[in-house]
C-alpha cells in the first residue's frame, strides 16, 4: 500500500510539474504575441526620420536602417537611444536640481538655473552603438518595441563649459593636443599654469561623468572627446546642498544636443 500510495504521489508531481511548465511557455508566448502585436516607431535626430515596423524589431536592424538614412559620418561615441516614456523621471531630476538652485539664491546658481532650464534633457538607454558589433552578439541586439528616438549626431567640433560664472553656456573650439588644463585656461582667459580650476566634473560624449580633482598639482592628464562638457561647479555650498554639484554633472549627462 505504502509503495502505491508513493507512486501515485510521484505521478501526481510529474503532472503537476508539466501543467507549470506548460503554462509558463504559454503565458511566454502569450507576452510574445503581444509584444509583437503593436507597430514600432523610431525617431531619427537630428534629421526627424521617422522609420516605422510592423512590430517589434532588433537593435541592429534599426541601427542599418538609420545610418542608411543619413549623408554624413555618424559620430559613434555621441550615438544614443533615447526612451521617450521615461522622460517623466529625466523632467523630476531637472525640477529637483532647479529648486535647490532657486533656494540658494545667489548670482551664481541663477547663472546655472538659467543654463539648466534652456536645456533639454532625455533619457538615454545603454547600448552598443556599431551595427555590425550589434548584428553578431544577441546579448546587445534587444528587441524594441512601441517608440523610441535613436540620436546619430555628426562629430562635433567643441567642447562646452558650464560655469557658474556665466549665465551662457560657454563653446570651446576643439584643439590640437590639448588637454583638461588648456581648456581652462582658454575659458578662463589665463595662462594654462594658471587657470584658477583645481577640481570640476566631465562629462564626457559617451556621457559618462568624471569628477576630477586636485588639478594644481597632480601631473594627471585628462583628454576630451569632441562634445564633452566642462562643469565647473559650485564653490563652498552649505552642508544640506552637498550633493548638488554631483547632481548637476548627472543631469548634464542626460543632455540631449540638436
Amino acid at each position: 500500500m505504502t509503495s502505491m500510495v508513493s507512486f501515485f504521489n510521484r505521478t501526481k508531481f510529474r503532472v503537476a510539474c508539466y501543467l507549470c511548465i506548460m503554462l509558463s511557455t504559454l503565458t511566454a508566448n502569450i507576452a510574445v504575441a503581444e509584444t509583437s502585436a503593436f507597430p514600432t516607431y523610431v525617431t531619427v535626430l537630428p534629421s526627424q526620420t521617422l522609420l516605422t515596423y510592423s512590430k517589434s524589431v532588433r537593435l541592429a536592424e534599426v541601427l542599418f536602417d538609420a545610418y542608411d538614412q543619413v549623408d554624413y559620418a555618424v559620430y559613434s561615441l555621441g550615438t544614443a537611444l533615447v526612451d521617450p516614456h521615461k522622460q517623466p523621471m529625466v523632467e523630476v531630476q531637472k525640477q529637483k536640481v532647479l529648486r535647490q538652485l532657486m533656494l540658494l539664491n545667489t548670482p551664481e546658481t541663477l547663472n546655472l538655473a538659467i543654463q539648466i532650464n534652456n536645456m533639454r534633457f532625455v533619457s538615454y538607454q545603454n547600448i552598443e552603438t556599431n551595427p555590425n558589433k550589434v548584428l553578431v552578439l544577441p546579448k546587445i541586439n534587444p528587441l524594441l518595441n512601441q517608440e523610441f528616438w535613436l540620436y546619430l549626431p555628426e562629430r562635433p567640433d567643441y567642447v562646452k563649459v558650464v560655469s557658474p560664472q556665466r549665465s551662457t553656456t560657454t563653446v570651446l573650439d576643439i584643439q590640437y593636443n590639448a588637454e583638461l588644463r588648456d581648456y581652462l585656461a582658454i575659458f578662463a582667459g589665463a595662462e594654462k599654469e594658471d587657470q584658477p580650476y583645481d577640481s570640476l566634473w566631465i562629462i564626457q560624449a559617451d556621457r559618462k561623468v568624471y569628477s576630477v580633482s586636485d588639478l594644481t598639482w597632480s601631473d594627471k592628464l585628462y583628454f576630451l572627446s569632441p562634445g564633452a562638457i566642462l562643469f565647473t561647479g559650485l564653490q563652498d555650498l552649505p552642508y544640506e546642498f552637498r550633493d548638488l554639484n554631483g547632481d548637476i554633472a548627472q543631469l548634464l549627462s542626460h543632455r540631449l544636443e540638436l
